[in-house]
């Protein structure tokens, strides 16, 4: 167990806005396989119009129905799970931020610095409440994807990859054999398969590295945070502890994105065939 997972345990936990809830925590594969008893070609219409906020939604041009509602649940599920890191990240900011300008308003409520500081905290408290109106949204667009309009789930199990997934592809790049026929149609597929495997290389080569060098500084800085604190001096715990959250938010964002990118390219796949 590493030092983050108390940390994002509590994050995983911290979804309250629930109705007619799942009994237990929703993993991935269950909610792949209470969607897929539904036609994808209903789930799919029932997401449609609806933008997902912190992924990025999946191009399913030209992939089998089924495929695309398989992209579409998962970039919702990850969503939810992105929306709970978020909340929690800015409501410690917030928190930081109202302790602060409470210490300033008892000692001078009409200065420039409190007045300042309560300009701060009231915005980071408008950046909680988008965040809690977030997890709602997202929860909302999770259930339409699996079919189950209206039960919104309390808690969401943080999938896990591969201990040894590669950190590089050095050979996703390998030109891949052209998919059959000549159409217009063919073409746009073989495009797509190209982009695909540009974009998952992109994440494992860049992304990747770069988050998780996000997460040792904020492992780092947290650390330092919490010496200074046990010495008795000046500590800015609170911050530390959103950032790391945030950074972590920061790499299973990249993760998850990198899943998506596999699941998209394995679906382009099957169709050039």
């Amino acid at each position: 167990m590493n030092r983050f997972q108390p940390l994002l345990a509590a994050v995983l936990a911290a979804a309250t806005f629930v109705a007619a809830a799942e009994p237990a925590p929703l993993t991935l594969e269950k909610a792949l396989q209470i969607a897929a008893q539904r036609p994808p070609e209903m789930l799919l219409a029932a997401t449609r119009g609806l933008p997902l906020r912190l992924m990025a939604s999946p191009s399913t041009t030209g992939i089998a129905a089924a495929d695309a509602a398989r992209l579409e649940l998962m970039a919702r599920f990850f969503e939810v799970i992105l929306t709970d890191m978020d909340a929690v990240a800015s409501g410690e900011r917030m928190s930081v931020a109202y302790g602060h300008w409470d210490r300033l308003k008892a000692r001078d409520p009409e200065s420039a610095e409190t007045l300042r500081a309560n300009l701060l905290y009231r915005d980071l408290l408008s950046r909680r409440n988008a965040a809690q109106m977030n997890q709602r949204l997202a929860r909302s667009g999770l259930a339409l994807a699996m079919g189950q309009a209206g039960k919104l789930s309390p808690e969401l199990v943080e999938p896990e990859f591969p201990a040894n997934d590669p950190g590089s592809a050095p050979d996703i790049l390998q030109p891949a054999a052209p998919s059959r026929g000549t159409s217009a149609a063919a073409s746009m597929l073989d495009h797509a398969h190209t982009a695909a495997m540009l974009e998952l290389d992109w994440l494992l080569r860049s992304e990747r590295p770069r988050a998780r060098a996000r997460i040792d500084l904020a492992g780092r800085l947290l650390d330092d945070a919490r010496e200074q604190l046990a010495a008795g001096g000046p500590s800015d715990l609170g911050n530390a502890m959103a950032a790391t959250v945030e950074a972590k938010r920061d790499e299973l964002s990249v993760e998850f994105a990198i899943q998506l990118a596999r699941a998209k390219l394995a679906a382009l796949t099957r169709a050039r065939k």
